[in-house]
């Protein structure tokens, strides 16, 4: 139930995450619908960290190195109340329960990779792919895809936490995947948001050559 949990808290974030920014799927921001992605996102995370207390903390880990690419990737109440309510949380967490497995001499080794490659993503992520679509972006949410579940299907009996995490990165990549998708290949702008669109990219671009100049 947990992996499965793990998997839609993650889709539930990226879907919350994209009606809010993309303004493409403008047609699809419901406020009630927004409203229930955070009610079950909050709910299906704190469920996993009861049950497995070293996920909300690999998860923190992962947020700061987001958080250190783009200060400003939390900006809304809802976020900064997200961390906030979780930190509540952590004294009444069974720390019991995190256990150090017997893992083998290259599991030992590979798990902190693991963690510093999924780090780097997350500071990728926030620093360097900014844009809300672009073919690069979509290349690497494959990528990602393609990572977590490979490494969830290794540490599946080896090592809780790290299986529990990359389900969560796949519900994230997964959806985020089939935005890509949508906004690339699939939605066409209709002709008054053409002109919006060539009129910001030549305003941009006089910013530019005036900056340039002076």
């Amino acid at each position: 139930m947990n992996y499965l949990l793990a998997f839609l808290a993650g889709v539930s974030a990226k879907i919350y995450d994209d009606l809010r920014d993309n303004k493409i799927l403008i047609n699809f921001k419901n406020r009630d619908i927004l409203e229930i992605l955070k009610l079950f996102h909050m709910g299906a995370f704190v469920k996993v960290s009861f049950d497995c207390p070293l996920y909300i903390y690999i998860i923190g880990i992962v947020v700061l190195f987001n958080i250190i690419g783009d200060t400003n990737c939390y900006k809304f109440v809802y976020e900064k109340c997200l961390f906030i309510a979780l930190l509540l949380f952590v004294p009444f967490f069974d720390n019991s329960k995190i256990k150090i497995p017997s893992l083998t001499i290259f599991s030992f080794v590979l798990s902190p990779i693991i963690l510093f490659i999924t780090c780097t993503g997350a500071y990728i992520e926030a620093n360097i792919v900014k844009e809300e679509y672009s073919y690069r972006k979509l290349f690497l949410r494959i990528i990602g895809v393609l990572w977590g579940i490979f490494i969830y299907y290794y540490f599946l009996n080896v090592y809780e936490p790290i299986s529990l995490i990359q389900m969560y990165v796949i519900g994230y990549c997964m959806f985020s995947i089939i935005v890509q998708i949508y906004c690339l290949f699939i939605y066409v702008p209709n002709k008054n948001q053409k002109i919006q669109k060539s009129k910001n990219r030549k305003s941009k671009n006089k910013k530019i050559k005036t900056a340039t100049n002076n």
